[in-house]
């Protein structure tokens, strides 16, 4: 199919660059098939593309797409690079500000490299705003994006190049390492060379893959160049590593630049501040409008964000403030940095002598949160009275079941991020507080002075478990034998008004187990010629003859 697909040599001849039209056969259309040995292309018209490269060997042939084209892009081995004194030679180029999207794909066992001389991006993509296209890459193959030239590029592994900002792009699958020149980010904006209005790196979003970033000298990993602020950054899934340059954050605001609204809500996520960055945050501050990681939000994944010598863990850079943190799930190490020479950063707050000493609104409310510290600031539950919160640390190296005042607690202690760690690292108001483990129970007494004191502890004879039909728990009970269960269960979920029940006839529960919620399924009877008979509502475990 590709040899059918490719472009006949002799229509190249005449230039090294070759504009590739849409073509197609009737109403299906299919892939244009382009061997980038053979020149550069120019994508001007809204297809599918294949772009493969018979020859391994390195070349500066590119990709450019034009300004308003959509195009889905499939990447099947393509080797351009362009050397360190390539100024501005770029292997991979969106026209700036296009308002067309574009959806690169990497192809299953290839590997694909992108490396742009200084000043230009490695896959760039310049712009940002409402109005402007998106960047989708996924696939199953291997990507490497990079900027060259590691003191003075200015420009990102994937996004903006030399003093532009980028936005709206999405990761959902793929092997992809991006590394940023010299003051620009892994993925994210460019830095500002001639110090014009703060860059930003703005909607850029993971959701698959496994993804590593490396900012350059003072770039984010994911988020700001030097000078440029990271916002609107989103992890949902796959497996991500950012690590900042010298003064960048992990994820969030490069040097001199602040990281806002981060969103985490899955996968696996290390994050590492340069020297005086943030692990997740802002990089170094200048003043006190920079440097800052606000608007933070941590819901469910694993999560390690370890701050520079300066920075928080999560929050702050240098000098930075960490403001308006949100942990309610998920399994978090944090971390702040700490120097030799004086002066640490917190591991969730504020990084080293911040402009302003005081954290504001810092809750954790859900998941094990690991913090070295908490920066002059006592977190809160984020009720409405925003009800102070204290570290109760929890064994439960067996992997048990854990319910905390009668409510399923998740994650049940540390192991998903350090399997020699079986304890949860919960956060609870200072008053009494029962946990189950399993079958032990133990009581907890505030004493007065951020801390708890075990108050009694005893066990029951068994732990019956209900979950819904997708496994997801409902209710743990714990009783011992003689207890009547069935006063205990939960209501067996509502679905669709269909009638359902547990799997399990509760009378008969003598011992530990899990019990399902399960539905009646609705069976058609039809004659030969599919005429409707009759229709009856059943439990699988019935004999639907009987009915």
């Amino acid at each position: 199919m590709l040899k059918k697909l490719k472009r006949l040599a002799a229509a190249i001849t005449a230039a090294a660059v070759m504009s590739i039209p849409a073509i197609g056969t009737g109403a299906e259309e299919q892939a244009v098939t382009y061997d980038l040995s053979e020149g550069s292309v120019t994508i001007s018209e809204d297809e599918t593309y294949i772009i493969t490269q018979s020859d391994s060997t390195a070349t500066t042939n590119n990709i450019t797409v034009e300004a308003g084209v959509n195009a889905d892009i499939t990447l099947s081995g393509v080797n351009i690079r362009f050397g360190e004194t390539a100024w501005g030679g770029c292997a991979f180029k969106i026209a700036d500000n296009s308002t067309g999207s574009v959806t690169v794909r990497l192809a299953a066992e290839t590997e694909n490299y992108l490396i742009s001389g200084p000043n230009a991006a490695g896959l760039q993509k310049n712009g940002n705003g409402e109005d402007i296209g998106k960047l989708t890459i996924t696939g199953e193959g291997y990507l490497y994006a990079a900027s060259l030239n590691a003191d003075s590029s200015f420009s990102a592994g994937i996004g903006g190049s030399v003093n532009n900002s980028t936005g709206n792009i999405e990761i959902s699958g793929g092997v992809i390492e991006a590394v940023g020149g010299g003051h620009g980010a892994g993925i994210g904006c460019g830095g500002n060379y001639s110090s014009q209005d703060s860059l930003i790196a703005n909607d850029i979003t993971i959701s698959g893959g496994n993804v590593t970033a490396i900012g350059g000298y003072d770039g984010a990993g994911i988020g700001g160049g030097e000078y440029g602020n990271g916002s609107n950054i989103t992890i949902s899934g796959g497996t991500v590593t950012a690590n900042g340059g010298n003064s960048g954050a992990g994820i969030g605001g490069g040097d001199q630049g602040s990281g806002s609204n981060i969103t985490i809500s899955g996968g696996n996520v290390t994050a590492n501040g340069g020297d005086l960055g943030a692990g997740i945050g802002g990089g170094r501050a200048a003043s006190q409008w920079s440097g800052n990681g606000t608007n933070i939000t941590i819901s469910g994944g694993v999560v390690t964000a370890n701050g520079g010598y300066f920075g928080a863990g999560i929050g702050g850079g240098d000098r930075g403030n960490g403001s308006n943190i949100t942990i309610s799930g998920g399994t978090v190490t944090a971390t702040g940095g700490y120097s030799v020479i004086g002066g640490s950063g917190a591991g969730i707050g504020n990084g080293t002598d911040p402009d302003d000493e005081n954290n504001s609104g810092i809750v954790i409310n859900g998941g094990s949160v690991k913090a070295n510290s908490i920066a002059n600031a006592q977190p809160t539950d984020g009720s409405e009275n925003n009800v102070n919160v204290y570290l109760l640390t929890i064994s439960n190296g067996n992997d048990e079941t854990v319910t905390i005042d009668d409510k399923v607690y998740a994650p049940v202690n540390h192991k998903a991020a350090d399997p020699e760690d079986g304890n949860l690292y919960a956060y609870l108001t200072g008053e009494e507080h029962t946990v189950w483990t399993g079958l032990s129970y133990y009581t907890y007494e505030y004493d007065g002075n951020g801390g708890f004191t075990l108050a009694d502890q005893g066990q029951c004879d068994m732990e019956i478990i209900f979950t819904d039909e997708n496994d997801e728990i409902l209710k743990v009970v714990h009783a011992n034998n003689g207890d009547d269960i069935s006063a205990l269960a939960p209501a067996v979920p509502e679905k669709d008004g269909i009638a359902g029940k547990w799997d399990t006839d509760l009378s008969t529960v003598t011992e530990s187990c899990t019990v399902k919620a399960i539905y009646q399924i609705k069976v058609t009877f039809v004659d030969e010629n599919n005429e409707v008979i009759d229709t009856v509502y059943a439990y699988a475990d019935e004999n639907i003859s009987a009915l």
